[in-house]
């Protein structure tokens, strides 16, 4: 069973990198060699390379055999700002447990093909590209095989892409990662972020004891825009394209826990926000897509709600504007102006990308404690996609 690509895929969000080690050669080397690691939890099988397209093939046994079905990516092709372009394939449960698909909740080995570009792999336990998750990148030049571990007859939707790869062997490659292929980790939006909106939150803190509201987490991960609107009404936020299904986005979410003097009750307050990132005539831009304001209950949950709902409802404003600001200020502050613009300007493609390494993914004040193996192999087959924060890879 083999498809073509669908017409809503496209790569999802991905992030520039930027650190003031970048100044010198050898450093550089170092720094990218480290972020654009391999992305696989386990290493795939390198085999030969075959003539026929770019693609991932599933198959029910862990041999290469059985029923399976191959997915072509498209070559890369020209990128707007909304649609991320041709660069990959995705499949949600509704479509691989349609009639005749064999693959369902029925994978246990998969077979890349990369001659054109690196392509990375990412395997989903959740049927709309959500929950635990695994990723697996094969270079160019080859074709990688892979057996499933822990999600072996687990996998309910996925996404194969075109993760394009730069040499950091040497300090020149390094500089040409710099240049060509950067990534940021997103926890460098969510940090400054939670600190402004506990800021707002605390306004509230003499309504609690000890004069206090404890911050739980404040962290960045990858969802789309099927997500947001089982949440949002979409249509209300008058923007045709935002209903287009499994967009990307970067979903911000902060919780904090006061126990209140009314009435002795500790309450949870959770705070999302959406931001869409993208390319505008080149230069990575963020822009704001929702919001959310939740309280455990209690008889003043809803009080609480409407009285932070007016904080955050002050902060949503103009946010991507903010955001997009504080990403270029940070970029050229790290590696001066001239650098900066470079990487910043005349980008072609904004991909979604995981590099799994852990130093790089973990997210901010977690309700969620990492196991060893997490830690180790942070796009492990453990790990809920939801505390592995994705980056965003800026290509020219």
């Amino acid at each position: 069973m083999r498809e073509s690509p669908w017409s809503e895929q496209g790569a999802a969000a991905a992030m520039l990198a930027a650190s003031d080690r970048a100044r010198s050669g050898v450093a550089a080397a170092r720094w990218v060699r480290g972020w654009v690691a391999c992305v696989a939890a386990l290493a795939p099988l390198v085999i030969s390379g075959q003539a026929s397209a770019d693609h991932c093939a599933f198959f029910a046994n862990d041999n290469f055999s059985g029923p399976n079905a191959t997915y072509d990516i498209p070559n890369s092709g020209s990128h707007s700002g909304y649609s991320w372009g041709p660069t990959g394939v995705r499949r949600v449960g509704s479509h691989l447990n349609s009639s005749g698909n064999p693959i369902y909740d029925n994978l246990e080995s998969v077979e890349i093909r990369a001659q054109d570009s690196d392509v990375s792999l990412y395997v989903f336990e959740g049927a709309h590209m959500d929950g635990v998750f695994q990723a697996v990148r094969c270079r160019q030049g080859n074709t990688c095989r892979w057996r499933f571990g822990s999600m072996k007859n687990k996998t309910k939707s996925f996404i194969c892409q075109r993760d394009d790869f730069v040499d950091t062997s040497n300090a020149l490659g390094a500089v040409a990662a710099v240049m060509s292929n950067s990534l940021i980790p997103s926890y460098l939006l969510a940090d400054p972020m939670t600190a402004v909106i506990h800021e707002g939150v605390r306004t509230q803190r003499t309504r609690f004891y000890g004069n206090e509201i404890d911050l739980r987490r404040g962290r960045m991960s990858w969802s789309t825009s099927y997500n947001l609107c089982r949440i949002i009404n979409c249509a209300s936020l008058g923007d045709d394209e935002f209903r287009r299904r499994y967009r990307d986005y970067l979903q911000y979410s902060y919780r904090a826990r006061g126990r209140l003097k009314a009435d002795a009750r500790n309450y949870d307050m959770d705070i999302d926000l959406w931001l869409q990132p993208r390319l505008v005539s080149g230069q990575l831009s963020f822009q704001e897509r929702g919001w959310r304001v939740r309280v455990s209950s209690g008889i003043w949950s809803n009080f609480i709600r409407d009285q932070i709902a007016d904080q955050v409802r002050e902060q949503y404003q103009g946010l991507g504007a903010r955001i997009t600001n504080d990403v270029t200020s940070m970029v050229r502050g790290l590696l001066g102006t001239n650098v900066g613009n470079t990487i910043l300007r005349n980008n072609t493609r904004l991909v979604f990308s995981h590099p799994c390494q852990y130093f790089l993914q973990r997210v901010g004040n977690p309700d969620h404690t990492y196991t060893s193996f997490q830690i180790e192999n942070i796009c492990g087959g453990t790990t809920p996609s939801v505390v592995a924060s994705p980056g965003l890879r800026l290509l020219k």
